[in-house]
Formats: structure tokens, sequence, C-alpha cells
């Protein structure tokens, strides 16, 4: 009894698990990406990870305070494990987080890498591709770090497609997944997603979405009719004017074989092929 009781005031008087000190180095801008978005990405990184239970963050403002110009300068150029780790271990870091973002034909690419700031060793690295309005990539930050952080967590949220006609496939990254209306199409990755809807007569619907973990990502869909054909370009067009030239030929014939004059009969017989025509439309 004394015993359970001395292991009980034991357990309550353990001290607390210390929070986790993560270190957010400036996010990385390549390929002609905007630096404008390379600073947003970084503030919402530093939010984000500030959200998680015992985590104490040390921002990117508070790295560039106590760290040296010069040792700065040498260090945060660095992309290997172990000069990442010199920083963080400059820091008192535990973990450091450093993220790329780089322009890549229509789109972006955007990568976060963890280092175990006092082992020296790599903790993962989670890659997004994105060809969605470049706001989007702030969205896709959350999803990021919950994979980094939670690789064996599986991580889904669910898609709702609104306002296409019944029938049309729904694809997700090329993918089939439904058919509208499919109501909540649930157990999809979270992070970037192309979804697409196409519908006969319509033209395709595209868009980029953030689908978040354990969240439905509503998608409200317009779909643009497919544009009529010009008259000229429609088959039956071209069957009546060549059945209207067969016709006023075979009348011009007539016409010879007669011996009436083609001059004085011709345009009668070409407006009634025209009128046979346009009536019979």
């Amino acid at each position: 009894m004394w015993a359970f009781a001395w292991t009980l005031a034991t357990l309550w008087a353990a001290p607390a698990p210390a929070d986790q000190r993560i270190a957010v180095l400036e996010m990385v801008v390549e390929g002609g990406a905007d630096p404008v978005i390379g600073r947003q990405l970084t503030n919402r990184l530093a939010e984000a990870l500030a959200a998680r239970p015992k985590t104490k963050v040390i921002a990117p403002d508070d790295v560039r305070a106590l760290l040296e110009k010069e040792v700065q300068r040498q260090l945060l150029g660095c992309s290997d494990e172990r000069c990442l780790a010199e920083i963080g271990g400059a820091l008192g870091a535990d973990v450091l987080v450093q993220g790329r973002v780089s322009k890549i034909d229509s789109g972006y690419a955007i990568s976060l890498a963890l280092v175990d700031a006092t082992k020296a060793d790599s903790l993962g690295r989670v890659n997004e591709t994105w060809q969605g309005e470049p706001l989007g990539l702030l969205d896709l930050v959350g999803p990021m770090i919950e994979r980094a952080f939670e690789p064996n967590v599986p991580h889904v949220g669910a898609i709702e497609v609104v306002g296409a006609p019944d029938g049309a496939p729904i694809y997700v990254d090329d993918q089939i997944r439904g058919t509208t209306p499919a109501g909540q199409m649930g157990q999809i990755p979270s992070g970037a997603r192309r979804v697409r809807v196409v519908a006969e007569d319509y033209l395709p619907f595209e868009r980029w979405v953030v689908v978040q973990s354990g969240k439905v990502t509503s998608i409200p869909v317009t779909l643009e009719p497919t544009p009529s054909a010009p008259i000229y370009a429609t088959w039956w067009f071209w069957t009546g004017a060549a059945v209207v030239v067969a016709g006023a030929a075979v009348g011009t014939v007539a016409l010879l074989s007669s011996g009436e004059d083609p001059a004085n009969t011709g345009v009668n017989v070409m407006l009634n092929a025209e009128r046979s025509f346009t009536e019979g439309r």
C-alpha cells in the first residue's frame, strides 16, 4: 500500500515534458518565385508550428536576432543536415525547419525539411506541387507540417462537388472518384489536389484545391456550355448545299435540253432551289 502511494506521489511530482523547441529559418525562394510569397510562407509556417501543442517556436526574427551577422552569412545558405544542425545548436533548438519554394512552369514546387538539431539527422522531407493561385500555397503549409511531424499517421479529408449536372464524372488527380451528385467523397489524402469535372455538352471544369485533414473541402462548380459550331462548320449544311447545287445543275441541263434560254430562266431555277433548301431545314 505504501509502495503504491509512493509511486503515485512520484508520478504526480514528475516534471511535465518540456516543450519541443523548433527553429524556423527563412523560406528559400528559387526559380523566379516572388520573394513576397517566401516571406508570407515563412510567417505562416511559424504560426502553424506555434499552434501545435507542447511546441516552442523560435521564429525567423528571433533567429536573426540570436545569430551574429557573420555566422548568419556563413550558415543560412547551407542545405545539408550537419550545417542546419549547427544553426539549431546555436539557437538551443531541438528541431530546425527549413522550407523552399520554387517557380516551375505554370505552378510552384514547395518543400519542408526537418533536421534533428542535436544529432544532425534528417527527420524527413515533404514535397508538394501546386498549380493554383499563389495564395493557395499558404493553405498548403498546414497539411505539410502534419505529414512532416506525423509521417505514420494517415492524414485524409473529404471533397464535395456542388453545382454540377447529374452524371458527371469527378476526377481527383486524374483518378475517377465518383459521379455527381456524389456527396462527400472521403479518404482523400490531405494536401494539393487537382479536381476535374467532365460533363457532356459542357467544357471541362478544373480547379486546384487544398484538402485539409479531417475536414470537408466544398467545391462550387460552374460549367460553361460547349460553344456551338458556326452553321458553315456543320455536316448538314454542306450536305444540303450539295443537294442545292446538284439540283440547280440538273435544272440547267433540263432547260438546255428543252431549248429554253438559261439566261432568262436560270435565275428562277436557282431561286427555287435556294427556297427549297431554306424551307427544308
